[in-house]
């Protein structure tokens, strides 16, 4: 099989890759997936996201390595293995983040990757039912948050990008599809092989071979294709074809860490999910495309700093009229309940992904590495006293029975952290594992092209310099669109030379 392109990853960035890029019909282009089609209807219903984040099928099922930093806990670490990838399976809000996010990213040596480069590629992937704002952000506020979602459907990138140009002929998706490396012929990125129903199988390519799956996959695939820290690929017994010390490294992800309480007096997501309330909602669903199940993770956000020596907000607060039950099962609470989850918008911490071994399906090593950095460690202290002084405000203390995490005997901050450490985890933003930049430890150029070889791009959430302040699937999606751009400005050159 030949292609111009083939991109490694179906999921927010490769189906928004597959449908710029085969928009001129001369392009063959090639996009692999190692999960299925997305058919599964709890993807399409948004309330679904809860059943999903667990899927035997819909999810590789990762889990993070034990750490001290979470108590010893090896988390759930889930990342979406379907047509659209994770925002198949996110809870589906869309935040831009605050402009000084993308600043600093050029400050750092990323020229064109500044708010005022990158905003015109969010308006882009942008179609907006009421009046748009100039920056649905994360500002020093409080208000609705936005969803990728339309009517009663959720608003995948599969259902967005790839689906309007799965019929063009010069388009082929190949899923169940395990890419096992890419294939060089020196520095030059030549092809990739992959395995499906038991056979193994290469594609040849012409142009160019783009990686975009995903912050723990596209650093894998480098590591097992011999690119990555000569150490690392020494210890797991991978020969180096090309020496690049950052793959893999300087993984940042938010950490979240909830308080919830028990209510009286207002209507909660966990007394109408069950019985007769839920049946309404149901029958609502499907006559009118409205109620509980067409809500995303949450419908209400703060952005709030806690930290006196942070310029900017530093925390982000998404409240939800529901309360999961104590325990790991994710399983809403018999008494009504509200919930507000909070994470450090730009934390310290830094982590790593590493294959384990040579072998293509072994998960790699995860490790977050959450709260290893003091200031972290403050934030999310910080953070856990705002959201109870939200609680306490007078619009929401007269509903306000009890606090049930992390409870009222809960007060010093050693608790409080301890508490966190315990109890919380990944909000499913895990980025920058190939980083962009002009440093040592950086994995491609702010053209987006892997440093020291030749017709290789990563194009995804892993080439983040820092996490975004908020939830990263909008930024995902405008790194793919501006990725797409600076590739058929490319061609363009090079038609005109």
């Amino acid at each position: 099989m030949q292609a111009d392109y083939v991109i490694v990853g179906a999921g927010s960035a490769g189906c928004v890759l597959a449908n710029r890029l085969s928009e001129n019909a001369a392009t063959r282009v090639v996009l692999i997936e190692a999960g299925g089609r997305d058919w599964n209807p709890l993807i399409h219903i948004p309330a679904g996201y809860m059943k999903l984040m667990d899927h035997p099928t819909l999810t590789w099922g990762f889990k993070a390595e034990p750490d001290p930093g979470v108590n010893g806990r090896a988390i759930l670490y889930p990342r979406g293995r379907v047509l659209g990838g994770s925002s198949s399976i996110n809870g589906m809000i869309y935040v831009r983040g605050q402009p000084e996010d993308f600043d600093h990213w050029a400050q750092l040596g990323n020229r064109g990757w500044s708010w005022d480069d990158v905003l015109p590629f969010f308006k882009r992937a942008e179609d907006w039912e009421g009046e748009a704002d100039e920056f649905p952000g994360a500002g020093n506020n409080i208000g609705w948050v936005q969803q990728t979602r339309r009517g009663r459907r959720r608003q995948s990138a599969a259902r967005t990008y790839l689906r309007p140009a799965i019929k063009r002929p010069n388009l082929q998706v190949v899923t169940n599809a395990l890419v096992h490396r890419i294939l060089f012929d020196g520095t030059r990125a030549v092809g990739v092989e992959y395995g499906r129903g038991g056979t193994i199988e290469r594609i040849d390519v012409a142009d160019e071979v783009i990686l975009a799956a995903g912050a723990i996959g596209s650093p894998h695939v480098l590591q097992l294709s011999g690119v990555g820290d000569p150490d690392h690929l020494g210890r797991v017994g991978i020969p180096v074809h090309h020496a690049l010390p950052g793959v893999g490294k300087n993984l940042q992800d938010h950490y979240l860490a909830r308080v919830t309480c028990v209510v009286s007096g207002a209507k909660t997501l966990n007394e109408t999910s069950r019985g007769l309330p839920f049946a309404g909602e149901v029958l609502r669903y499907l006559f009118a495309g409205t109620g509980m199940l067409t809500y995303a993770a949450s419908l209400v956000a703060a952005s709030v700093k806690v930290l006196d020596e942070s310029a900017t907000p530093d925390i982000q607060c998404l409240l939800a009229s529901g309360s999961f039950a104590p325990g790991p099962i994710r399983r809403l609470d018999d008494k009504p309940g509200m919930t507000a989850g909070i994470w450090q918008m730009r934390p310290l911490s830094r982590g790593y992904v590493e294959a384990r071994s040579n072998e293509p399906g072994e998960p790699p090593a995860i490790n977050p590495r959450y709260l290893s950095e003091e200031t972290d460690r403050r934030a999310v202290v910080g953070g856990l006293k705002m959201a109870r002084r939200l609680f306490a405000a007078p619009a929401l203390e007269k509903y306000v029975v009890g606090e049930n995490l992390p409870g009222s005997d809960v007060q010093s901050d050693d608790e409080l952290l301890d508490y966190a450490r315990q109890y919380g985890s990944t909000v499913f933003h895990a980025t920058c594992t190939c980083k962009m930049g002009p440093d040592a430890m950086a994995v491609v150029d702010d053209r987006l092209r892997v440093h020291g070889l030749d017709r290789l791009r990563v194009i995804d959430a892993s080439v983040m310099p820092t996490v975004t302040s908020t939830n990263t699937n909008a930024p995902t999606i405008m790194i793919a669109e501006k990725g797409a751009a600076i590739i058929l400005e490319k061609t363009r050159q090079k038609l005109a030379a």
